[in-house]
């Protein structure tokens, strides 16, 4: 809740921007200055809005695979699917996953959208000790110290993780129905997977683990991938293409498409 907080609030406090390293004519007018170490951007469509800062990216819109169960400026609660979905998500430079809540950017003073940075598809930014790569389909996050970002998209968000050193752990032992389902939760999969309660056949192939869901209508499939210390999810449904994840048929996935 802490760190909720404090985005929100700089959501809404003022901030001076330092000079990029980018083309002048990127941003529409010069920036009043502000006193954090934040930097407003906006794609180039216009339809998504983001602050960079050195600890994390937070950025605003209308996603198509934004979580339900998202009231006022909270977090979401994914077991309540009554409540509005979200229109902010969020990644740290150090992981853990996508974070979405409900809010709205400050939009008046240093924060006016005419000062924003505009990400200019095929430009290549450095902002923050993030690298940004904007195009027509989406912006990918980086971030240069640990690798960890997400991909931006009206049509989804999805986060990258750099490749983790191996870790002293049992892959598969650590494939347990209340770790996946922890993975799940924090997963806008969540949504379309109609809220399982748990996995039952769970079946492993270091580094990865396919688990089918319970407690609901229909079972589904969720592919995931231990990425260091976590389990991430990377797809779900009854027939998935696992090949282009890096499964092959030496895995023996069964509900793998190879």
């Amino acid at each position: 809740m802490k760190l909720l907080i404090r985005l929100l609030a700089s959501v809404v406090v003022v901030n001076p921007v330092p000079a990029l390293a980018v083309t002048s004519t990127a941003s529409a007018e010069p920036r009043p200055d502000n006193p954090f170490d934040q930097e407003f951007v906006t794609t180039e469509s216009r339809t998504v809005r983001c602050i960079v800062e050195p600890g994390r990216v937070l950025c605003s819109g209308s996603f198509a695979n934004a979580p339900i169960g998202c009231g006022g400026p909270s977090v979401c609660d994914p077991d309540d699917p009554t409540k509005d979905p979200a229109n902010a998500v969020w990644i740290e430079a150090e992981g853990g996953g996508l974070q979405w809540n409900t809010s709205n950017m400050q939009s008046t003073g240093y924060a006016e959208s005419k000062y924003d940075l505009v990400l200019t598809y095929g430009q290549v930014f450095n902002l923050k000790g993030w690298t940004v790569e904007p195009s027509s389909v989406g912006t990918r996050f980086t971030n240069d110290r640990t690798g960890h970002g997400m991909f931006v998209s009206r049509q989804g968000v999805t986060s990258d993780a750099s490749p983790a050193a191996p870790e002293n752990v049992d892959v598969c032992a650590a494939a347990t129905g209340e770790a996946l389902l922890a993975a799940l939760k924090s997963s806008p999969d969540y949504r379309r997977v109609a809220y399982p309660t748990g996995f039952g056949h769970i079946q492993c192939s270091p580094p990865f683990a396919l688990g089918a869901t319970e407690g609901t209508v229909q079972s589904s499939g969720v592919l995931f991938r231990r990425d260091g210390s976590r389990w991430t999810v990377l797809d779900v449904g009854s027939a998935i293409d696992c090949a282009q994840y890096g499964v092959t048929a030496d895995d023996a996935l069964e509900g793998c498409v190879v």
